[in-house]
């Protein structure tokens, strides 16, 4: 208890709520006094270095890199005092050497921490975005896209601008490299600022030895600046690579981990995706080390790829599998083919229908196709063979018997008058009606590519048509080829009314019936044994009596068109006069084998006396096959008629021809007569290359019988 002497102790009044301070008087003034709230601060975690010494302090800092330093400094204002002091270089040079002992020297002209700022940040120095890219350190400026357009000039536009008005050319010359500058996209350029300063101080001197010395001394300062900026430069190439070695590393280690991982859990090597693949690569070869948690976190994104890439894996191997026995069924077949059935035509979509071919072919489990499978094929492919061989013949048949009474129609039309009409046309219906004989010579068809003439029972085995007709049902996939017109026929097959009114004067020539000549008689039995009767000895070339019309052909055409009519065609299969007679020369003549081959192998020999001339490329030269003369089809001009030769050996049948039809012996010096062909080519010879170039298997430059179909 307080006795009554004593005063009550006094309760201390608060001062950290509204109501008191508001209720607060003063005895004396009877103002309310207001009193000054006091808030607590918690201290940070880095308040500690403010109480640690100072030489503690600094041994710490000189541990850390400078760009950590520099934003050390940025942390509060008493950090940035004390390491923006004076005071603290040797903490920022210390630093330096510690952490970048490569790096050049700070210059003089800069403090460390607006060298480290120079170099490793992206502030602009004008406006501070966080986004500048355009370093420049010759000038020391580092400035976003904005402020480096409005804060450098050009080379040019200080000679052609106002800048340097007073200055003299020479003056000018011996300020501008003195002035620090570097090479932009737009030429040399300066800083805006550096200039203007400089031409202040520059003016500023009123004598010509001070400008002088004001030169030499500002030269003298950029050239130690840029002999500072080239190590600089250098220096940083070389981080730049070091830093790309190091993540290559990284990357290389992670991707073994992977590997190393995905095998332990059953994956096959096979079964990883290719680089390639952008998002396997983003996440296998990225420069970050694989830890555990890295790992747990990345194999659910490649199990999928992984999975999807060992079925697309399986299934390409199903395919290359698949392929590999229709080679094999393809190699067997082609021996069969050379052996017991060389005419035989199969284009894929029929081979591979065929239900024991199929089933070789689809199933997975057999294997390797064996000689011994094949030969368990061979009764079927045959039954095949003789139902496809009938039904092309049909449908060859046919389509000869349509061009034949078309033909008829169209020339008895020209021929009768309106008064006979009913009478031809009984004639003709009845000439319809009977089919026509395909076993005689005269039921002779082209081939649209080469020429030469075909029958029934030779066209099977010809190379253009086996071509032609494979492709077309390769490709439609139909019973029947796609037609040109009504005288294009299947494959390469066309109808020429002109062969079919020469072949019965060539047959009376002769002297065999044209209603008689059988295609075996004349064709089949003598091969390749017909010359002709109207050429000289060194120009002729055996060959069948395809040839032979072609030759004849070739020759009528070219009188028609280039010949001189003053002259008599010497190759007319029509009677010519002798004296005061019209006597009917031979045309042809049929050689013995021995005879036939010394002849072709003098006309080779002769054709190949041409190769090995210098710009001149034979059948047998390399040069033949280059880029240009592939491309223009290996032709050959005449420049008096414009007859061309083509294919192998053209300069030799251009001299034949010049010296047959112009009496002209070519200088090879001078190359008047025989010169290449740009734009007149036949548009069948760039197709005859395409097909070359596509039915690889049916065409080799090492085929002899190439020459029949190009001689002509």
């Amino acid at each position: 208890m307080v006795s009554k002497n004593e005063e009550p102790v006094k309760k201390r009044a608060k001062t950290n709520t509204k109501s008191d301070a508001k209720t607060s008087t003063s005895k004396t003034s009877g103002k309310a006094k207001k009193v000054p709230v006091q808030r607590s601060r918690v201290a940070g975690r880095l308040a500690v270095l403010m109480n640690m010494p100072v030489d503690v302090f600094a041994e710490i800092c000189s541990h850390l890199f400078p760009i950590d330093l520099l934003h050390l400094s940025w942390a509060s204002k008493r950090l940035r005092s004390i390491l923006m002091s004076k005071s603290a270089k040797h903490i920022w040079r210390s630093a330096r050497e510690n952490q970048l002992p490569t790096l050049p020297p700070c210059p003089d002209d800069l403090s460390e921490p607006q060298y480290i700022a120079l170099l490793f940040t992206n502030i602009c120095q004008v406006c501070g975005a966080n986004r500048a890219q355009r370093f420049h350190f010759t000038m020391r400026t580092r400035h976003c896209a904005s402020c480096y357009k409005n804060h450098t000039v050009t080379l040019k536009s200080l000679v052609c601008g106002t800048t340097l008005d007073d200055f003299d050319a020479r003056e000018a010359q011996q300020f501008l490299w003195a002035v620090p500058g570097e090479g932009g996209s737009q030429g040399y350029e300066y800083n805006t600022l550096q200039v203007e300063a400089c031409v202040k101080e520059y003016r500023a001197l009123k004598s010509a030895k001070l400008r002088e010395e004001y030169i030499v001394t500002l030269e003298q300062k950029t050239t130690k600046i840029r002999d500072h900026a080239q190590k600089v430069f250098s220096w940083l190439d070389e981080q730049d690579r070091l830093k790309i070695q190091q993540e290559d590393e990284i990357s290389e280690a992670r991707w073994n981990s992977i590997q190393e991982k995905l095998l332990e859990l059953g994956w096959e090597q096979d079964d990883f995706p290719s680089y390639y693949n952008m998002e396997w690569a983003k996440l296998t070869q990225k420069p970050q080390a694989l830890t555990d948690k890295v790992w747990k976190n990345l194999y659910p994104k490649l199990q999928p790829m992984l999975q999807t890439h060992r079925i697309e894996r399986l299934e390409d191997e199903r395919i290359e599998r698949r392929s590999q026995r229709r080679m094999n069924i393809m190699e067997f077949y082609q021996d069969y083919q050379e052996d017991k059935n060389p005419n035989a035509i199969f284009y894929p979509t029929s081979l591979w229908e065929i239900p024991c071919i199929k089933t070789l072919v689809d199933d997975d489990n057999t294997g390797e196709v064996t000689e011994a499978r094949w030969q368990a094929c061979i009764p079927e492919v045959e039954v095949t063979l003789r139902q496809q061989t009938e039904k092309i013949l049909e449908e060859v048949m046919s389509w000869y018997k349509t061009c034949t009474n078309t033909a008829i129609e169209h020339g008895t039309s020209e021929r009768k008058s309106k008064k006979s009409a009913e009478r031809t046309a009984k004639e003709t219906s009845s000439k319809q009606e009977e089919a026509p004989d395909m076993s005689l010579v005269t039921a002779a068809f082209k081939c649209r590519e080469c020429g030469v003439s075909l029958w029934l029972s030779t066209f099977l085995g010809h190379l253009h048509f086996k071509a032609q007709y494979e492709r077309d049902h390769r490709w439609t996939q139909k019973d029947t080829a796609t037609t040109q017109s009504e005288l294009s026929g299947p494959g390469a097959l066309v109808y020429d009314n002109g062969l079919r009114e020469m072949v019965p004067k060539v047959l009376v020539a002769m002297n065999c019936d044209p209603l008689t000549a059988t295609v075996q008689d004349l064709v089949i039995a003598p091969g390749d044994r017909y010359a002709c009767s109207r050429c000289e000895d060194k120009h002729q070339k055996p060959g069948g009596f395809g040839y032979l019309l072609c030759h004849y052909q070739a020759e009528l055409e070219w009188y028609r068109t280039k010949g001189d009519p003053k002259k008599p065609n010497t190759h007319s299969p029509e009677p010519q006069a002798k004296g005061r007679k019209r006597t009917l020369q031979p045309v042809a003549r049929i050689l013995n084998q021995v005879d036939a081959q010394a002849m072709a192998s003098n006309y080779w020999t002769s054709m190949r006396l041409f190769r090995g001339k210098e710009g001149r490329p034979g059948y047998f030269d390399n040069e033949y096959w280059s880029d240009e003369y592939h491309a223009q089809g290996g032709a050959r001009r005449c420049n008096d008629c414009g007859y061309i030769t083509y294919g192998m050996c053209s300069i030799g049948k251009m001299v034949y021809h010049l010296e047959a039809k112009h009496e002209i012996v070519p200088d090879f010096d001078e190359l008047d007569s025989i010169s290449w062909d740009e734009d007149e080519l036949p548009s069948f010879v760039a197709e005859m290359w395409d097909l070359m170039d596509e039915e690889d298997e049916y065409f080799s430059s090492d085929d002899e019988s190439l020459h029949d179909y190009f001689d002509w």
